[in-house]
């Protein structure tokens, strides 16, 4: 309270800011007090600091955008845009904190001979190579910093005491970090491929032994229509299927393609050429004897791939024809123009190939009523037949699906190795820097002043707000409920000795507080703001 209450002092409306004020100033040493100290630690920080030097190199990852069905997206395998970027920098943590990676380093540089040089002049037992190599590693942890500046760019740096050794460390571990982490991504799916290509073996073996078993049966039940026939019990319904397909296709579109094709080769010779000239041709009768063991195949094999690869043949051997009948047409009619030539061309490869198309029908056809002959006359042989048949199409099945798995896993690691699809590399180099980047004089200015500010602020709040006493005459009539009647001036009596050291104690107490609070935010906030 003051010296004196004025009793006819009249009570003010609102807030009364210079009471404000004044209770703030009688309290202004809770504010000085932890300001100079938090100030003084900042300054002591800045002074005694070691200077750590900061060197740093950045990668860059580029990912392509591609519709392939044979190769991996690594980001529609990772879920989306966002969880492919943070899948991509936790391996990258995950590997520069890995100690293998961090060994090699040290190993390569010789830092543990530094550490084993330390030991024996230091006091103690001296360190072997193994605990130099652990001591470095833990070290070198701690001095690498990663950091995502966006946009898929990645910065790689160490900081470290001598900046020679910063720098030549950052370029070391960048070089390495893009070799391991390369090795890292296409591990998997050369091991997929290892795995692939040993499961592939034991297929290979069990379809071996099926073909084994079916053709010894065979030979035992000595079936004339059945040795060679490709016609079986899984693949009857879609043979006799393909079989009446083309044969509505040569009856229907192919016959009047072929009547129309004849009216314009008879216009231009005046009689139709003969066909059978061309057929006896060595080229052209090679080339139709293969597309009938191709047609023959397309028809009675189930799998998807497999009439690919046969359709694609089927093409070259059809456009070799074509190119044959045209030599012999320029040959032969050198003196019509290439308008007629190329009708007459026309219409001798169509003869030729729906005459090869008809050869197939009727090859499968006799194949198809051999194997029903079988099935009539042999109904308990024919069951077993189809059971092996059935275990050969399943096995064969397998391994058509694992080669193409493995075809797969090694385009996939082909592309990994090469880069494609996911590239990272190296957008920055790390440069020498001279420059000290720690310590930090203008954070650790600001921290400190911050620091200052929210505690010296802090406890005057928190004094104003824990102060019970009364201050003026209107807060005691307000409170109480009575009249004030007078008052009497206040009397400074001694401070006891207990009271003193009560006092003493407080101020000790704060000090220490404020202390304990700069210490937390200089040797454990600042280190989490810092590199």
């Amino acid at each position: 309270m003051d010296n004196w209450f004025d009793e006819q002092e009249q009570k003010k409306p609102g807030f009364d800011y210079r009471a404000l004020m004044k209770d703030v100033w009688r309290r202004k040493w809770l504010f000085f007090i932890p300001f100079v100290l938090c100030l003084s630690m900042a300054i002591f920080a800045i002074k005694t600091m070691t200077p750590l030097y900061y060197s740093s190199g950045q990668l860059e990852v580029r990912t392509d955008v591609y519709r392939s069905q044979l190769l991996n997206d690594p980001m529609r395998n990772l879920g989306g845009r966002r969880r492919f970027d943070e899948e991509l920098q936790w391996e990258m943590e995950n590997l520069l904190n890995s100690p293998a990676f961090l060994e090699r380093i040290v190993r390569e540089l010789g830092m543990e001979k530094k550490y084993m040089a330390e030991s024996r002049v230091e006091e103690g037992p001296a360190l072997d190579e193994t605990a130099a190599v652990n001591k470095a590693i833990g070290k070198l942890a701690r001095r690498i910093r990663i950091a995502d500046d966006g946009h898929r760019l990645y910065r790689i740096g160490v900081i470290d005491p001598d900046p020679q050794q910063a720098y030549d460390l950052a370029r070391v571990i960048l070089d390495r970090f893009l070799e391991e982490y390369r090795k890292v991504r296409t591990a998997p799916r050369a091991s997929t491929q290892e795995f692939l290509l040993e499961q592939k073996k034991t297929y290979d073996a069990d379809l071996e032994a099926a073909e084994a078993e079916l053709n010894s049966y065979l030979v035992e039940i000595s079936s004339s229509g059945l040795l060679g026939n490709p016609v079986n019990a899984s693949n009857l319904a879609s043979v006799e299927d393909h079989l009446n397909r083309m044969q509505e296709r040569l009856d229907g579109p192919d016959a009047r393609e072929l009547a129309d094709l004849q009216r314009q080769a008879k216009a231009v010779l005046g009689a139709l050429p003969a066909v059978d000239t061309f057929a006896k041709d060595v080229t052209i009768s090679n080339l139709t004897r293969t597309l009938i063991d191709l047609g023959v195949e397309v028809m009675t094999r189930a799998d998807i791939g497999s009439q690919d690869e046969v359709g694609l043949e089927r093409g070259r051997q059809r456009v070799q024809i074509i190119n044959r009948v045209e030599e012999l047409v320029t040959l032969q009619h050198s003196n019509l123009s290439i308008l007629d030539r190329n009708r007459l061309s026309q219409y001798i490869y169509f003869a030729l190939y729906t005459d090869l198309e008809r050869r197939v029908v009727n090859r499968v056809t006799d194949d198809v009523r051999s194997y029903r002959a079988f099935l009539v006359e042999q109904p308990r042989q024919s069951s077993r037949l189809a059971d092996l048949q059935s275990r050969v199409s399943h096995m064969n099945d397998l391994v058509m699906t694992i080669e193409r798995e493995i075809t797969q896993q090694r385009m996939n690691l082909e592309a990994g190795m090469s880069d494609v699809g996911l590239q990272v590399s190296i957008r920055q180099q790390p440069f020498y820097n001279p420059i000290p980047a720690e310590p930090n004089k203008l954070r650790l200015a600001f921290l400190g002043f911050a620091l200052s500010v929210a505690l010296g602020g802090g406890l005057v709040v928190l004094s104003l707000l824990l102060d019970k006493t009364f201050k003026t005459i209107d807060s005691i009539e307000s409170t109480l409920g009575f009249p004030v009647l007078g008052t009497l001036p206040q009397v400074k009596l001694p401070t006891a000795g207990p009271q003193r050291q009560l006092r003493l104690l407080l101020w000790l107490t704060i000090i220490l507080g404020i202390l304990a609070v700069g210490a937390f935010g200089f040797l454990v906030l600042y280190p989490r703001l810092s590199l």
